[in-house]
């Protein structure tokens, strides 16, 4: 094998490697020009009862990056305090991720309630009553606050009686 056909495999390999690492930096620095992160943990929705839009954060548990970086964080306090590399680091350790879990999932947990009308999807999967009335209990919330003039109203659907239908009384008479 000569010298030069070695050249031309290697660099064909190293190009094919390196391509994916090339197309995904180029989709991060394209993001960031957007303004929008790579790692985006909101997003925009509509309310499922107000139809107004809001934030909410996509994020419910912690992932990869959260765990790498509770293991950086252990290992520095683990260096300031004992000068040196300290298997106790791993109760830090552990401190860090069980903290990261519950800031993460609570931020979910409180995001996912909508502000203007107060309903929770995740209550409402559990007991719909109860949904209904932290609806009722944050309109009438909102009707004493004196701001609340100055903001929106949220747009409720509207209750609408169905007409009577002929076809189902006579169907019931029979």
């Amino acid at each position: 094998m000569s010298w030069l056909s070695w050249y031309f495999s290697w660099s064909s390999s190293f190009l094919q490697c390196h391509s994916n690492f090339l197309k995904l930096a180029f989709r991060f620095f394209h993001a960031q020009c957007d303004n929008q992160s790579m790692f985006k943990n909101s997003r925009r929705c509509f309310c499922a009862f107000c139809r107004s839009t809001r934030i909410v954060y996509t994020k419910r548990h912690i992932s990869v990056i959260d765990i790498v970086m509770a293991a950086v964080a252990s290992i520095a306090i683990s260096i300031m305090v004992w000068q040196d590399l300290d298997p106790r680091a791993c109760i830090f350790f552990a401190l860090a991720l069980g903290l990261a879990e519950i800031f993460i999932v609570f931020r979910w947990r409180l995001s996912i309630a909508c502000p203007h009308c107060g309903f929770d999807p995740v209550l409402y999967k559990r007991s719909s009553e109860k949904a209904a009335l932290r609806v009722t209990a944050h309109m009438s919330e909102r009707r004493l606050r004196p701001l609340s003039v100055f903001s929106p109203p949220p747009t409720l659907p509207m209750l609408r009686r169905r007409a009577h239908d002929p076809k189902k009384s006579l169907g019931a008479s029979r």
